[in-house]
């Protein structure tokens, strides 16, 4: 119990340093925490002639160094990534903010796309529910003519749920990356390094280390240069405003169907006939025009490249976990994703 509430409150502690320190002054931390216990191992061994302790002393000294040589290359990581992907991209943030600039930049894309889609779909349904009331000899009676309208709303209903998901995906990549560029380094770092200080806990401390810096760095990294990828193999036709979905009053007193040569002006897209059907039909082809404008940035940007992004930040966790001293099976959440 008494271990339980101290672990509770070291955690706690060090949540609170994160606020107030770098992350780069909180490993510094963890490395100067690490070798005194070892030197408390060290002492102990050599008061009480156990010459095993002092072995183990010695040797996890050796991996102290060795993570040592990792929080360095991580600060040259981030200094030297943020100055390529500024000098590149043109921007002067690092490449957390960046990476969260783009991803914000995309939802607000997918959202005006997802507005336009509800208002073509709420001026499509007024229609398609216009009838017309009459009483003939004391009987009421109701006609509508609009039924056709109903077969757009299925299109545009599965377009709707597409971009839907696209902006769900962002939106939870986004705070992913605020966790990772909360508490990746400033929390899970320096636990990380105590643990994978001790044989023991090494290889719970390699794949906390691992899923730390995959959180850090690999995450955004791999979401700029897959955007980056993306923007230069896009198809220019796709890519702008989507056409504007015209939907024209319908005649609910109408029934007539579509004649001949209204069908074909509906498919040189001509115009909208004059009955029911035919405007139906005109309807459905511009729908069809203006698919690919909303699907295009939604299956691209909101759910390929981010599903990529995240293949490769869970395949970063296995080679940075090895390299922290763990080695990690992550076939099965790749799987998942």
């Amino acid at each position: 119990m008494n271990r339980t509430l101290i672990g509770i409150l070291a955690v706690l502690t060090l949540t609170t340093m994160s606020h107030a320190a770098g992350w780069q002054g909180l490993a510094g931390i963890a490395v100067i925490t690490s070798a005194c216990m070892l030197a408390l191992i060290y002492m102990i061994g050599f008061g009480f002639g156990i010459n095993e302790l002092m072995m183990t002393s010695k040797e996890e000294a050796y991996q102290l160094v060795v993570v040592m040589a990792l929080i360095g290359g991580f600060v040259l990581i981030e200094t030297g990534g943020d100055a390529l992907f500024g000098a590149i991209i043109g921007q002067g943030t690092g490449m957390q903010m960046m990476a969260t600039s783009m991803t914000a930049s995309k939802i607000a894309v997918l959202g005006g796309i997802f507005g336009n889609i509800a208002d073509a779909e709420s001026r499509i349904a007024k229609q398609g529910t216009m009838t017309l009331n009459c009483n003939i000899l004391g009987v009421g009676q109701v006609v509508s003519g609009c039924g056709g309208y109903s077969m757009v709303s299925p299109a545009l209903s599965g377009v709707e749920a597409t971009v839907g998901l696209a902006i769900a995906e962002l939106s939870s990549l986004t705070r992913l990356m605020g966790i990772g560029m909360a508490n990746s380094f400033s929390l899970l770092l320096p636990i990380g390094i105590i643990f994978r200080t001790f044989k023991l806990t090494r290889g719970a401390g390699g794949l906390i280390i691992g899923v730390a810096v995959a959180l850090y760095f690999v995450l955004p990294l791999s979401m700029i240069s897959m955007w980056q990828i993306a923007d230069q193999f896009k198809d220019t036709r796709y890519v702008g405003t989507a056409p504007y979905i015209e939907v024209p009053d319908c005649e609910p007193a109408q029934t007539s169907d579509v004649s001949s040569s209204e069908e074909g002006g509906v498919a040189q897209g001509m115009g909208f006939p004059s009955s029911n059907a035919g405007k139906a039909m005109g309807i459905f082809m511009r729908v069809i025009d203006a698919v690919p404008f909303y699907l295009f940035p939604a299956l691209i940007y909101g759910i390929i490249t981010p599903a990529i992004a995240l293949l490769i930040t869970v395949a970063s966790i296995r080679v940075l976990s090895a390299l922290g001293g763990a080695e990690v099976d992550v076939s099965v959440l790749s799987r998942v994703i």
